[in-house]
């Protein structure tokens, strides 16, 4: 397939997910080609269903108005963090399928309800979902069934801390490891980024025992053969971390908290620069203009981790 059918079908796909979760933007035939494309189909049938979708473009779009957007984001009143991730993930969308579609000779996509549409920006409140140090060796030191769902929620979150907060999403699919290193893009934000939010991270010998542990067969992590998709693991992952907090007092305990501690600890107590921290987040920060004069070289992110675990296992973390 040539690369900008390639690009086209990565572009439809997505537009079909974002429109197939949010139910009402979508049509049933939709939904139905987006499952037949996600099976992975020959080249042939693959086009025909990419001509299908591309056929209900034009009308899919037309259901997105401002009063439809502004309709979803009351309904996503109790999730700001939904609010700001949803809705800017469907502008972005939008603007893709208007550059897709829309030419000079033919407009397609006739208006756009985000000129007027303002996406809400989440609003988070600095520092209060990171775990202090004293927390974090709480949820180190909770032992729970073998093979429980509490005990796979406290290993990994344990391996998202020391993995620099990699995210669950990235976790469960991740494919390469070699030579001591993981690498992947992640998820989140590698079709919005020219360099594909591309990372290396070095395993720290503290958690050899885990990746062993959980090691799979195609991906570094064998979570894929326990739960049929990410979003599946995310929950398990969460519903088990409210049995952890329950248990070393720690309300609310979730996933996406491992990254905030990485993150605060890395800053507050081993005093990182916030520029080194954000590159090892994985995100653009603020020296873009930087980054397209510098190399990039990630051993400066994995020495600090490394001297974050060795300070932190004073803690009898290790």
């Amino acid at each position: 397939m040539p690369k900008s059918a390639q690009n086209r079908r990565k572009f439809l796909i997505k537009m079909a997910t974002i429109t197939t979760e949010y139910g009402k933007l979508s049509s049933n035939k939709t939904r139905t080609v987006y499952l037949r494309i996600r099976s992975g189909k020959t080249e042939k049938r693959i086009n025909t269903q990419v001509k299908v979708l591309e056929s209900e473009i034009s009308p899919r779009t037309k259901k997105i108005t401002y009063t439809l957007l502004k309709e979803f984001e009351n309904h996503l009143s109790k999730k700001p963090r939904a609010q700001s991730l949803y809705l800017g993930e469907l502008r972005h969308l939008f603007r893709e399928a208007m550059l897709e579609f829309n030419t000079e000779e033919k407009t397609i996509i006739k208006s756009n309800p985000f000129i007027r549409y303002k996406v809400p920006r989440q609003v988070m409140k600095k520092g209060v979902r990171a775990l202090t140090l004293e927390e974090l060796m709480k949820v180190y030191h909770y032992q729970g069934k073998p093979g429980s769902r509490s005990q796979l929620a406290r290993d990994t979150f344990i391996l998202s801390f020391c993995l620099m907060g990699m995210n669950s999403v990235d976790l469960f699919s991740a494919t390469n490891y070699k030579n001591g290193f993981i690498k992947y893009n992640r998820t989140k934000t590698k079709d919005r980024r020219n360099d594909e939010a591309y990372i290396e991270v070095k395993v720290h010998p503290f958690i050899k025992p885990l990746m062993k542990k959980y090691a799979g067969t195609k991906t570094v992590f064998n979570f894929c053969s326990r739960y049929n998709d990410y979003e599946g693991f995310n929950k398990n992952l969460n519903i088990g971390l409210k049995t952890v907090g329950k248990a070393v007092g720690i309300r609310d305990l979730e996933f996406y908290q491992a990254r905030h501690t990485f993150a605060t600890l890395s800053r507050n107590l081993m005093k990182f620069s916030k520029g080194d921290v954000d590159e090892a987040l994985n995100h653009v920060g603020s020296f873009e203009v930087a980054d397209i004069y510098i190399a990039k070289d990630f051993s400066i992110i994995n020495d600090n981790n490394f001297k974050l675990i060795k300070r932190v296992s004073k803690n009898e973390l290790a």
